[in-house]
């Protein structure tokens, strides 16, 4: 199943915000600086920038927003039956990016990234700095649900004993299991 080509937002009704859900955009109109995210439908926000045809996008991978015009954004066909499009790809790939960089690093440092189990999946957060007893982290948008756990939220300042279980099992489980061995876990 082969989308030709997504939708762009055009001739929506002013009254309802458009339900859509996955979006790449542009920044400021310039197509080689596309990013991606998830519409916001719901909020008081979201609902007074409607008016204006304007939408509050979440960003996919950070804890970001942006207000963008309806006609600078792109509708994600949702991914059905594994045929991934742009959006899960990019999420793919940053993910990659930074796994990468993070498996480099020993202990709490930043740049490392870690998961905490949520539900039935994992929030995803990346260190962005450390000192001597605390450390400040921000989420990341992995999982296909995007989970947050209730302790780390989005993200902040938190101290180190707080973060050190979860990236001490991280490691640990990435060495005792490798990559492909991991993946398996988390889908069975």
């Amino acid at each position: 199943m082969k989308n030709t080509k997504p939708q762009v937002v055009v001739g929506s009704s002013l009254k309802e915000i458009p339900d859509f859900y996955q979006i790449k955009l542009w920044h400021k109109g310039q197509k080689e600086r596309a990013r991606f995210g998830i519409m916001d439908q719901y909020s008081p926000g979201a609902k007074k920038a409607w008016k204006k045809r304007q939408l509050v996008i979440k960003d996919a991978i950070s804890p970001s927003c942006y207000l963008v015009n309806a006609d600078e954004v792109e509708i994600q066909p949702i991914d059905i039956c594994g045929f991934e499009n742009e959006y899960d790809k990019f999420i793919d790939s940053q993910q990659e990016k930074e796994q990468k960089v993070s498996d480099k690093i020993k202990g709490i440092k930043a740049g490392k990234l870690f998961q905490v189990g949520v539900a039935d999946g994992y929030a995803y957060y990346f260190v962005v700095s450390v000192s001597k007893s605390k450390a400040t982290i921000e989420w990341r948008g992995y999982s296909a649900d995007r989970y947050v756990d209730n302790t780390f939220g989005f993200g902040g300042t938190f101290p180190l004993k707080c973060i050190e279980p979860h990236v001490s099992f991280g490691d640990w489980r990435r060495k005792a299991f490798g990559e492909k061995q991991k993946a398996e876990v988390e889908v069975g």
